[in-house]
């Protein structure tokens, strides 16, 4: 054979795989109605008959491509009107005893039941997803997927019921357009998939097959026709609140009342505004606060519904931490040190009230997607008396901010995008204001093979005498596909990279280049289903001064038998480490000797009714003394369909750290530290139903820090000589904390809710490192108690439905 026959034969192969690849997306007509058909859960009116059968799921997981069972078949159903789109999936089962249907509430389809979901793209994009699920006990749940990433904090309106009989179970959906964003236009371009979980046989399917060797599962959507001839509709949603809440603390009693507003508005078929005035987050859950004698912030996770709902796009540069917002005043730790003589602090406000936020997103069928935030927050002040004149001044801790981020992404090709985002913050007075920008790349090849990724980011930091500048550079390529997967990435740091106004970042100061890879098995093989096996190895020095700060090496191994037992354990080695944040004073490092690090865990099958998850982990550094053992074991027991509890229990046991005590003279003061830390945490929830819930929340947390009184002072090396000097250290701590909150949840109508919430919460800091921790509970169950009772109701209601006709 010729050259010339064999470049055409290799032409025709990757022709004939190119339009084999295009096939795979399956085609689906949907039909239009006159009739809407009745949302029971039970698709057997007339009307259905009228809609194609979409047939033959395909095997997600654990056996990716396999088909589907006779006795377990799946079909969907797509019906359309000029106000909705109904879905019906008839899910046969030849034994309706295994169907697993554990009761639940709203968005919480992660439980133990069998599960139906519909996955809609209204932009034909290979990005986004709207996902709406029914469980087969009749929850309800809705997410936003993008490029692979699930949002359950996303909700729209829209209705679904399930029902069981004795030849599988069934669903019906009703999708309102007002829940979907899509471009006016007479002929609609759209996706869709549709997936079915059988939790008894840890198995799911997909109507269109989903390959999870590659790319994402959005990429893999059929294509649905046949919609015509509807038009977007006015979208505006009112959700007006009330609440009544009481504090009792120290024989003291305060009632306060609130009232505001949530809105979300469609600006056009594409855009929704998103507000919230006079906003009331009195029922968000408590943080897990710990004991923190490190060197940063410890960093809470965001509760709050306005900040984590639809908020994708706002992660791209990684400039945005919501916390942010509201957060602890700047200088509400400089009270204590500005109080004059014959003063007292009379209030200092601990969070800045947040006064309102607004937020526009979206995405235009161009696939460019723009994402705008302002929030302001209210000017905190000290309020301080001086006790023998009674005059009082104010002492400003926080004035007036103003909190900006603009985000810019676009999309191209099926996973491949360039954003830009800037994120600033505007105070008032002699305070800081900040701008951060970053500019990045993420490429896919045209086989989805490799991925290409660049980020720079730049900050500015303006101060009343100066400006602070920093840079901070990421490069990334790596293989996504196949079982074998390998990739390299740098990371250079500025030493004077500050994002924190608006974003969080720990480490500047940083020049690291990694390389990394795994080995992945996602199909079924002898007793296991899945495993993967990872390893990383790191080099990070630091820019200025240019010092080696360590070289490490990270294996780990994750497993999945048949049975759903997953187990798996990891090692960590390490060279010395120079730790340039313990010592508190900018670019003089603590020395740390080599380590190694070891751990593992297991869980069994949660399809039981007890499953256990538990975990051990141990560090060990050489010619050294530290050492840390910690283990945590969280049985789970699902007593019924509708009661669940888990508790979990945690011990950690770190000895002879190496750790900063003081500042003195301008120098870094150390000891070597012992740490004992016991953490017990209930959680629990009975269900009436999927509208109604009681919800138990508990946690007790105990950490204990014992110091040694050999001081030592750092030398500028990173090495140590003994502190001689007289001293009155006392580093040493105990803290203890109890938070418990129990809710009565009821959704009365679609988001509309009703909320009864009683907290009680207790904390104890003292400075000893010798007392245990039955000793130190007693203590703090002699503190004054904080007992909360609340009630908020929320109305949701839709201006369209009232909107003269």
């Amino acid at each position: 054979m010729n050259i010339s026959k064999i470049i055409l034969t290799i032409f025709m192969m990757l022709l004939f795989q190119s339009v084999w690849s295009q096939d795979k997306r399956k085609k689906y007509n949907a039909s239009r109605t006159n009739e809407a058909p009745k949302i029971d859960g039970k698709p057997f009116e007339n009307v259905w008959n009228k809609a194609v059968s979409g047939s033959d799921f395909i095997m997600l997981q654990p056996d990716n491509g396999a088909q589907e069972k006779k006795a377990q078949k799946s079909i969907v159903k797509i019906l359309y009107d000029d106000n909705s789109i109904y879905v019906a999936a008839y899910l046969y089962d030849d034994n309706i005893k295994k169907i697993d249907k554990q009761f639940s509430q709203r968005d919480q389809v992660n439980v133990q039941t069998d599960v139906f979901s519909f996955w809609i793209n209204t932009y034909n994009n290979q990005i986004d997803q709207t996902r709406f699920y029914v469980t087969a006990a009749g929850a309800i749940a809705d997410s936003k997927a993008t490029n692979g990433s699930e949002d359950f904090s996303y909700n729209v309106i829209f209705d679904g019921k399930s029902s069981i009989d004795e030849n599988g179970w069934y669903v019906e959906m009703k999708i309102p357009y007002q829940a979907l964003r899509f471009p006016k236009s007479k002929v609609q371009n759209w996706s869709f998939n549709a997936l079915r979980r059988i939790n008894s046989q840890n198995q799911s399917f997909t109507f269109n097959f989903v390959d999870i060797t590659q790319g994402n599962e959005a990429q893999y959507d059929a294509q649905l026709l046949g919609i015509t001839n509807i038009n977007p509709p006015f979208r505006l949603s009112l959700f007006p609140y009330t609440s009544i809440q009481s504090v009792q603390f120290e024989g003291k009693s305060e009632t306060e009342f609130n009232a505001g507003l949530d809105l979300k508005y469609g600006i056009s078929d594409a855009f929704t505004l998103d507000a919230t005035l006079i906003p009331d987050f009195g029922q968000v859950a408590f943080d897990e606060v710990i004991l923190n004698l490190g060197p940063f912030e410890q960093a809470f996770q965001e509760q709050r519904p306005f900040f984590t709902e639809g908020t994708e796009l706002f992660s791209k540069g990684n400039l945005f931490f919501s916390r942010r917002i509201g957060q602890t005043p700047t200088r509400f730790g400089e009270v204590q040190s500005e109080t004059l003589e014959n003063e007292i602090i009379v209030e200092n406000p601990q969070q800045a009230q947040l006064l309102n936020a607004v937020k526009v997103t979206g995405r235009t069928k161009n696939k460019l997607g723009i994402a705008f935030l302002n929030a302001v927050t209210k000017k905190a002040t000290a309020i301080l008396k001086d006790t023998i004149t009674n005059s009082q001044r104010e002492f400003v801790t926080e004035p007036l901010t103003n909190y900006n981020l603009i985000v810019l992404d676009k999309q191209f090709g099926a996973n491949s995008s360039v954003y830009f985002s800037t994120a600033s913050t505007f105070r008032g007075g002699s305070f800081t204001d900040a701008n951060v920008s970053a500019i990045g790349v993420e490429h896919f090849d045209k086989k989805n093979i490799y991925r290409y990724k660049a980020d720079f980011k730049m900050s500015n930091r303006f101060r009343e005498s100066d400006t602070d500048q920093g840079y901070n550079f990421e490069g990334r390529w790596d293989r996504v596909q196949g079982k074998w997967r390998y990739g390299f990435l740098h990371r250079n740091v500025g030493k004077n990279y500050n994002p924190n106004d608006l974003g969080l970042q720990f480490r500047n100061n940083l020049n690291g280049t990694y390389l990394f890879g795994s080995y992945n098995q996602f199909k079924p093989k002898g007793i296991l289903n899945n495993f993967r096996v990872n390893y990383e190895i790191g080099h990070e020095r630091t820019n200025s001064p240019g010092l080696h700060n360590a070289t490490s090496l990270y294996i780990s191994a994750a497993f999945q038998t048949k049975n759903l037992l997953n187990f798996g354990a990891y090692t960590i080695a390490s060279t010395r480490t120079l730790d340039l944040f313990e010592s508190r004073i900018p670019l003089q490092a603590v020395r740390y000797a080599p380590r190694i690090v070891y751990g593992g865990y297991f869980t069994t099958d949660t399809r039981k009714r007890i499953s256990i998850n538990a975990g051990v982990n141990t560090d060990q550094r050489f010619n050294d003394p530290e050492n840390r053992f910690d283990f945590f074991i969280e049985p789970s027991f699902r007593i019924t369909d509708k009661f669940f509890i888990s508790y979990n229990w945690f011990w950690q046991k770190r000895n002879q750290r190496l750790s900063f005590v003081a500042i003195d003279n301008g120098e870094s003061i150390l000891s070597r530290r012992n740490t004992q830390t016991i953490e017990n945490s209930i959680q629990g929830v009975y269900n009436f139903d999927t509208t109604k819930s009681i919800n138990l929340r508990l946690r007790n947390f105990w950490s204990a820090a014992k110091f040694s009184d050999d001081y030592k002072v750092l030398l500028s090396d990173g090495n140590t000589q003994r502190y001689t000097e007289n001293n009155t250290f006392n580093p040493n701590a105990d803290f203890n904390i109890w938070n418990m909150d129990v809710s009565f949840v009821w959704q009365f109508a679609p988001a509309s809710n009703l909320i009864l919430l009683y907290r009680n919460s207790l904390s104890n800091f003292q400075s000893n490192g010798d007392i245990n921790f039955t000793d130190s509970l007693n203590q703090l169950f002699q503190e004054s108690i904080q007992q909360t009772f609340s009630v908020r109701l929320t109305y949701f209601l839709d201006v369209n439905k009232i909107l003269p006709k």
